[in-house]
Parts: structure tokens; C-alpha cells; sequence
């Protein structure tokens, strides 16, 4: 487990500034240099390492693939970057308060309430899954998970909000209230694509 971690948002973040076509690409690549962000906005983000075998064929016992991706959330985030928490606050980081045999952060359920965003955890369990799933060097491929349907719907509204921002931004707004490229968290470690 040499890889370092990928740095990954959930396609639907409301700090994005995307089409629908752009957010299903990210998706699928995962690529942080498609990430567009709103100005003054940050995405939440999170730090994905790779699942140990172990753990691995602990996510593969689950009966559905929630569960499998939940799982996989469990062992395979490393840690949460500006999370919007169910108490409404947004601090620096946070990561799962279990600590395993072998020094890894886990969360678990009290940890989970508390990051409060059942779809991200799926989402992501499912990037954590699929990054660890492949040997290393090879390309991945993300899926979203066949039950994000509320998000699907969420990513059309989210495309209908930036068409009409788009369409109201005359080409002679400042460049700083534009949308901007997002910048990984700027840890050499942390900010390597999912292509490793």
C-alpha cells in the first residue's frame, strides 16, 4: 500500500460550478483538473487511500453494493477536508475516531452521523472501492452508484442554476467573479490523480 492517496469531491457539491456533462466526467475520471469551483466557495474533499486486502474482503461480504461502498467509506477515506457537518459547522478536517491494528484511521458509526451525508459515503465509498480494486499504475474507472438517483436529480438542478448563471455573466464580468480552477489541498502527498 505504496500509492499515495487520491484527493476526490462528490460530483454533486453545490461549491461546483459545472454542467452536467462536466460533473458526469469528473465522475468517471475523477480528474481534479476538470473541477470548476464558484468563486469564494470550496468543495468538501476527501483524501482517499487504498483499502487493504483485509479490508477489502470485508467491504466484498456486504449483501448490496451500499453496503459495499459504506464499507469501503469506513476504511478506505483517510480523511475529510472543509466537511459541512449535520451541526452546520465547516472545520479544516476531520477524520474516523477508530484507530485498527494496523495505525489506520476508521470511522465509525458516531462518525458517520456526525459528517451527516449518507450520499457522500456512498459515493465515495464507491471511488474508495474502485481505487483500491485495481493494481497499481492502472487507470481507474468510477461508477456512481445505481442508487443515486437524488443526486442525479440534485447534479439537473445544480445544471440548471449554472446555465442561468452563465447565461446572466456578460463577457465583460471581472475574471475574479468567474468560476475557478480548484486547486488540490496543495499537500504534494494527497494532490495525486486518480491515473496513478
Amino acid at each position: 500500500m505504496f500509492e499515495k492517496p487520491i484527493e476526490v469531491v462528490c460530483w454533486w457539491d453545490p461549491a461546483l460550478d459545472m454542467t452536467k456533462s462536466e460533473r458526469e466526467e469528473y465522475a468517471r475520471t475523477r480528474d481534479p483538473k476538470l473541477l470548476r469551483v464558484l468563486p469564494g466557495e470550496e468543495p468538501t474533499r476527501y483524501l482517499v487511500r487504498l483499502i487493504s486486502v483485509a479490508h477489502m474482503r470485508f467491504c466484498d461480504q456486504a449483501l448490496t453494493e451500499g453496503e459495499r461502498n459504506a464499507r469501503a467509506f469506513t476504511a478506505g477515506v483517510e480523511r475529510v477536508l472543509k466537511p459541512r457537518l449535520r451541526n452546520g459547522t465547516r472545520p479544516e478536517s476531520v477524520e474516523g475516531t477508530i484507530v485498527s491494528r494496523d495505525g489506520l484511521r476508521l470511522w465509525d458509526d458516531s462518525d458517520l452521523e456526525a459528517l451527516g451525508c449518507y450520499p457522500a459515503e456512498k459515493e465515495i465509498g464507491g471511488v474508495a472501492y474502485a481505487h483500491s480494486y485495481f493494481p497499481q499504475g492502472e487507470e481507474r474507472r468510477f461508477l456512481l452508484p445505481p442508487s443515486s438517483d437524488p443526486a442525479w436529480a440534485l447534479v439537473d438542478s445544480r445544471h440548471a442554476e449554472k446555465l442561468l448563471r452563465d447565461a446572466r455573466q456578460s463577457s465583460s464580468a471581472p475574471s475574479s467573479e468567474r468560476a475557478t480552477t480548484f486547486a488540490p489541498s496543495g499537500d504534494a502527498d494527497t494532490a495525486a490523480t486518480a491515473t496513478a
